[in-house]
């Protein structure tokens, strides 16, 4: 379980709880801040590449390996933080009270825990730009999809849809090393109009992106072959979603 797959379910927890006297800090992580569940999506869907990078480099190993670790680490402190504080969400906790500064603490940890692991996404970024392009090119070419498939898509936006994409995601197409074969078949399969939610087409485009960097694309499964397979693998997780999509997309 992820570090931060750990704090959603806690602040799931809290969020079950009556809380009679409002402990701000306590109300705050009970109702999910959008900011922060946002964050957590971000992240997490950064990792997921990451980690489908680093497992299949023989030189991403050891990286691979502390990145595992240190998941683990920090997983393992929430739980414990989370076993205090269920009990203590039970009854009512008022604000001012000792109880309340442990949920304000606990807050304040998770916080910068999400802070400090963006800061390390971003390095992850600067090492390998290749990951951030693939990103910005699948976001591109989900916005794409969603123009594309519209059924109040205008004629013109069918005929310019896709040197628009093209030109705007020039810069990461260099970074990433996708030729303009691999563009014009990505964006075709863009445009196809699949059973697929936003997430896993997502997961597919990144997952595709990665393997035309690493010069695998020849072991790529299309997409309109891998329809219910990619349809069946879960949203709401990006490793559980990475691992399934990976593994439905790649020939045997």
């Amino acid at each position: 379980m992820s570090y931060l797959r750990s704090m959603f379910l806690a602040s799931m927890l809290f969020a079950t709880q009556a809380i009679a006297a409002e402990c701000a800090a306590l109300k705050i992580m009970s109702e999910q801040p959008k900011d922060l569940v946002a964050k957590k999506d971000n992240i997490q869907r950064s990792e997921w590449l990451l980690l489908e990078y680093l497992s299949s480099e023989r030189s991403g190993k050891r990286a691979f390996d502390a990145e595992v670790a240190r998941s683990k680490e920090r997983a393992q402190k929430l739980v414990e933080n989370m076993n205090e504080l269920a009990l203590l969400a039970a009854g009512q906790v008022e604000q001012g009270s000792a109880e309340c500064a442990k949920f304000e603490q606990f807050k304040s940890d998770v916080e910068k825990m999400v802070s400090d692991r963006e800061k390390e996404i971003i390095g992850y970024h600067q090492k390998f730009g290749f990951l951030y392009s693939c990103e910005r090119i699948s976001q591109s070419l989900l916005a794409h999809n969603k123009i594309m498939t519209s059924p109040d898509v205008s004629p013109q936006s069918k005929r310019l849809g896709p040197m628009t994409l093209d030109i705007g995601t020039g810069p990461f197409q260099m970074s990433a090393r996708v030729t303009g074969a691999h563009m014009q078949e990505m964006t075709k399969q863009a445009e196809a109009p699949l059973d697929l939610e936003p997430q896993q087409r997502y997961a597919y485009f990144a997952f595709s992106c990665l393997k035309r960097y690493q010069k695998q694309e020849k072991y790529l499964k299309p997409p309109e072959e891998i329809q219910a397979q990619l349809k069946a693998c879960p949203t709401t997780n990006w490793a559980e979603l990475g691992m399934c999509v990976s593994k439905a997309a790649i020939k045997e």
